[in-house]
């Protein structure tokens, strides 16, 4: 095996938007991630317990971009702590991001408090 340097990896976030009656309108799309050392990531977890981050300012510091996000016209929104803020008001987009960022971290399935 040889190790090799990677600064960031490409996850798929998919979203299912909860409607009426248990319908579900599907979305997808990309964000980068920056890949934490173990350390790193033994010290975000610490202070994410310790309640010294909340779930947004964590995908703001440890996100790099996203891909195909629109507004509700269907303009691109620019990856900015701003966007960042306003994506993940919503609970469905919220708990999609927060899935696929721990999923990364951890390089399993995870389950999201909701």
């Amino acid at each position: 095996m040889k190790l090799r340097k990677r600064v960031s990896r490409k996850s798929h976030v998919d979203v299912g938007f909860r409607g009426d009656f248990g319908k579900v309108e599907k979305a997808r799309f990309d964000m980068e991630f920056r890949i934490l050392t173990k350390e790193e990531a033994k010290d975000l977890l610490g202070r994410a317990a310790d309640d010294d981050l909340n779930d947004v300012e964590i995908i703001q510091d440890y996100a790099l971009g996203w891909t195909d996000v629109q507004d509700e016209g269907g303009n691109d929104m620019e990856f900015t702590p701003e966007n960042v803020e306003i994506v993940m008001n919503d609970q469905d987009v919220y708990s999609a991001i927060m899935t696929a960022f721990m999923e990364d971290l951890l390089g399993k399935k995870a389950k999201v408090k909701k």
